[in-house]
């Protein structure tokens, strides 16, 4: 696997669906483990490699500003939020979680291990059936929001300009303003 991003356009949401196809499958493998091996390092190889793809699309979203690409980049919103709210309430892989606290870890991977157990209880995995699709429904629509607050922000400041004359700069001399 190379280290280096592809930031070259191409399917995104194929990209997108793939991965998330592939993160469902690898949460359930860490659902049965018992082991940092077999559940942090699992679910760690993965997000890594799934956060890049996304990074890399927000990125490119955001420097080439291209309409078209903008709303493939918008349809992958919904799909990511959805994704992450079901990874951070599937209880099975929260009671992995639990489990793999109660082996032999270091101080760090205890610190890990008990700050990603309090990230599925901010997430919800304690509510109810309905409200816990109502958060999903709330985090899906915050993502999308959130991506045309930036976007309208870009725009604006891509299209806002102020026009000088000579006598707004007084103490310039005129090869100083011939100058890029």
């Amino acid at each position: 696997m190379s280290l280096s991003p592809d930031f070259s356009k191409k399917d995104i949401n194929k990209n997108i669906d793939r991965l998330i196809n592939e993160g469902y499958e690898v949460a359930r493998k860490a659902s049965d483990g018992d082991s940092w091996e077999s559940v942090i390092s699992l679910l760690d190889e993965f997000e890594f490699r799934f956060e890049r793809e996304c990074s890399v699309n927000s990125h490119l979203n955001s420097v080439m500003f291209d309409e078209k690409f903008n709303q493939e980049y918008e349809k992958t919103l919904p799909k990511i939020s959805k994704f992450y709210s079901n990874i951070s309430t599937n209880k099975e892989l929260f009671k992995a979680y639990k489990r793999v606290l109660d082996t032999d870890l270091t101080q760090q991977q205890t610190h890990i291990v008990n700050e990603a157990i309090k990230g599925f209880q901010l997430s919800g995995i304690d509510l109810d059936a309905d409200s816990k699709e109502e958060f999903k429904k709330i985090q899906e629509r915050l993502t999308v929001l959130s991506n045309t607050f930036s976007n309208n922000s870009l725009k604006s400041t891509n299209e806002w300009k102020k026009s000088v004359s000579k006598a707004d700069l007084p103490g310039y001399s005129e090869d100083q303003l011939s100058k890029n």
